[in-house]
């Protein structure tokens, strides 16, 4: 059995641990309170695509130009090969790990931009800035003491990744590789991350990763030391040991790791932008959704909640109800909802 919690939090100062209202004074539910407003439905599947696509297709007319080709060769040349498969990877990994979950801390910890907070898929519970400093704190360790010597260990291990453009693949192979990944991944954190929600694990290794349950941007390596190597470093590194990839294939596939992983753990579902609902979800319920993507949660059959509630979800849209929602909404942003808003159950 998957441990489980709860999560409140309160539109007014009064108390964050009080149940929400509407603009009636009605109780709302805790199972309403996922997905609240139709907005954050409004990311398709499909339009949740469109900036992984357009990454993609970035990388690969980037890495056919000759612009990029020169920047290889000169990287190769100044640098060499073993300093960019080290220091290039982790200042650049790193680097962007922090400004791209920052995008979504702003709004998190000021409430602007107001028009933002209509995408919240768990808008009730907000993370505070003494909580974000702990997550960022915690998310720093793993950074320096964990993911650095991993990528150390495998630059002094490992044969190195060429970096100049003379060993660039076709942009068929590119994309070829970057499914691969994505696939190993997938596969590679579906089978760690699950059992770590057994009795027997969960404690040790995967509760401290859950003490959020709306999930933040920053919050995406909030975890144990044992669980960011086995759950997030190892399944990522995957597809980059097991086939011969150019260094800028295994950069890219980190980056485009961290970018979903981010936005899954934002809180927010923005059109256009990677859906944060099937992982948002997880942090909700706690028993399903434990694959990145989905396809081993659909095999496996951990992921009927989930699809029960996006239905109900959509349900709960139109008319003077969705109209309520959205005074709530508008009220939360404007308030600044601070929170020490989850109930960690022991």
């Amino acid at each position: 059995m998957a441990p489980s919690e709860s999560a409140r939090a309160t539109p007014s100062s009064v108390s964050s641990r009080s149940v929400p209202k509407d603009p009636s004074g009605n109780p709302i539910p805790h199972t309403k309170r996922w997905v609240y407003l139709t907005t954050a439905l409004s990311n398709t599947s499909i339009s949740s695509l469109g900036a992984n696509t357009a990454l993609v297709a970035a990388f690969i007319s980037f890495n056919s130009s000759t612009t990029g080709q020169r920047l290889y060769d000169y990287l190769d040349h100044v640098y060499g090969v073993y300093n960019m498969n080290l220091w290039g990877t982790f200042i650049i990994t790193s680097v962007f790990f922090w400004l791209w979950a920052a995008v979504f801390a702003i709004p998190d910890l000021t409430g602007w931009p107001q028009w933002l907070f209509k995408y919240k898929t768990q808008p009730f519970v907000r993370v505070n800035g003494k909580e974000y400093f702990r997550i960022a704190m915690i998310s720093l360790r793993n950074q320096v003491l964990v993911a650095f010597p991993m990528i150390l260990l495998v630059a002094l291990a490992a044969p190195p990744m060429p970096v100049a453009s003379k060993y660039l693949p076709s942009p068929f192979q590119t994309f070829a590789t970057i499914v691969f990944d994505i696939f190993c991944t997938e596969v590679g954190f579906y089978y760690v991350h699950r059992p770590f929600h057994s009795n027997l694990l969960y404690s040790t290794f995967h509760k401290k990763h859950h003490e959020f349950t709306a999930p933040v941007g920053l919050a995406s390596t909030y975890c144990t030391v044992t669980e960011h190597v086995l759950s997030n470093l190892l399944p990522n590194s995957i597809g980059t040991l097991l086939v011969p990839h150019h260094w800028s294939q295994a950069v890219f596939t980190f980056l485009f790791l961290e970018f979903g992983t981010i936005c899954s753990h934002s809180g927010y579902n923005i059109p256009w932008m990677p859906s944060n609902l099937q992982h948002d979800f997880h942090h909700f319920a706690f028993d399903e959704n434990f694959g990145p993507i989905g396809i081993l949660d659909a095999f496996h059959g951990t992921h009927s909640k989930f699809t029960k509630t996006m239905k109900e979800a959509r349900q709960r849209t139109g008319g003077d109800d969705e109209e309520a929602r959205k005074i709530v909404l508008e009220n939360l942003a404007r308030m600044g909802i601070g929170s020490a808003a989850c109930n960690r159950k022991l």
